[in-house]
Order: C-alpha cells, then structure tokens, then sequence
C-alpha cells in the first residue's frame, strides 16, 4: 500500500510540474521570419512589434532585439531558447513586451526601447517606456513569476543562409503544452497507477492464499 501511494503522490507531482514549469529546449529551434506585424512603425519607418515568427513551424509572435541585424522574409536560422531570469536587459525587454502586450499603444516605443538596450545609439530608444522597464527590474530583480513568463531566442551566429547577415534575437512569451500532451502524459500515468494498484492487490492476494 505504501508502495501504491507513492506511485500515486510521484504521478501528480509530474503532472503538476509539467503544468507549471516553463519548457526546456535542449536541442536548437529552427525559426523562420514570416511577416512583420505591428500596425505602425518606427520613427525611422521600421517594422516594429510583433513580428511573426515561425518556431519549428508554429508561428509566434515574438520581438525583435538586436536593430543592426538585418532580416528577410522567409529567412531561417537556429536559435537556442534560454531563460532570462538573471540578465537585467532581457528582463528589461521582457517588461517591455509584456507592455506592448497589455498596452498596444505603447508598442512602437516598446520595441524602440528594447532594441536600444542591446543596439547603442539608436535615435529615439531612450524614451519612458525604457525607464519604466529599468524601474521595474530595480525593484523585482529576478522575479521568476514575472520573468518565467518569458523566454529568449538566442542566435546561433552562422546559422542563417550565406550572404543574409547576421541572425536575429528575439524575445517571445514562455511556450506551454499543448493539451494533447497533457492528455498522454495523464493517460500514462494513470495507467502506471492502476498496473501498480493491480499488482499490489495481487499480492496481498498471493500472501493470503
């Protein structure tokens, strides 16, 4: 029985961590610029946020980082998907996506703002949002319920085809399971209990013979 409830209390403790914690990526995703997306642009006439970007085919809407890198439509390259808890300007940029998020309005600063944290000298980066986001990480530094929220599509320099430049960062939203995988995971380990449930009882059966 103790066996039994052991088995029990591991299953949910794996669903519940799965529900809960970011996805990890061990290997490299591959992502694609699809289109620009944002409804207005930069002071200079650049796409802002979002951006959509496919990540191994499922299209995301994510924001873009680094201004000196240039990309194209239809472009691909590899990236590693990295946590941001502990480095200052990626919780600054995610502030500002977030904002972008909840405040639309804001975006074109927002993503003005982000790019000037990675791309020195940008004309027009050093605005409030940039302030905000800096007042907000100053006074939740490392804030893994905030920050856990999010994640960063990390370049691999070299990845990107001959001759396109340099690949681009980007920041996007923390993904999450899909259902189905919830489902499957749930399913097996609910089959796990019950074969362990079986044999307990037949066990107890056997001693009792």
């Amino acid at each position: 029985m103790k066996k039994l409830g052991f088995i029990t209390f591991l299953s949910f403790f794996c669903l519940l961590t799965l529900v809960s914690a970011p996805v990890a990526f061990a290997d490299p995703v591959t992502l694609t610029f699809i289109s620009p997306g944002g409804a207005g642009a930069s002071a200079d006439g650049d796409a802002v946020y979002p951006y959509n970007v496919s990540v191994n085919g499922s299209v995301n809407s994510l924001m873009c980082l680094n201004y000196s890198n240039v990309i194209a439509e239809g472009e691909s390259w590899q990236a590693n998907i990295q946590s941001i808890v502990g480095n200052t300007l990626d919780e600054e940029a995610a502030w500002l996506l977030n904002d972008a998020n909840v405040n639309p309005g804001n975006a074109i600063n927002d993503q003005l703002a982000a790019w000037g944290l990675f791309t020195s000298g940008l004309s027009g980066s050093n605005n409030a949002q940039l302030i905000a986001a800096q007042n907000f990480v100053s006074a939740n530094p490392n804030d893994t319920s905030f920050y856990n929220q999010f994640q960063l599509y990390a370049a691999i320099p070299g990845s990107q085809p001959a001759g396109d430049g340099e690949p681009q960062d980007f920041l996007g939203e923390t993904a999450t399971p899909e259902p189905s995988s919830l489902i499957l995971l749930g399913t097996g380990l609910l089959c796990l209990t019950l074969v362990a449930f079986r044999k307990s009882k037949l066990s107890r059966l056997t001693r009792n013979a």
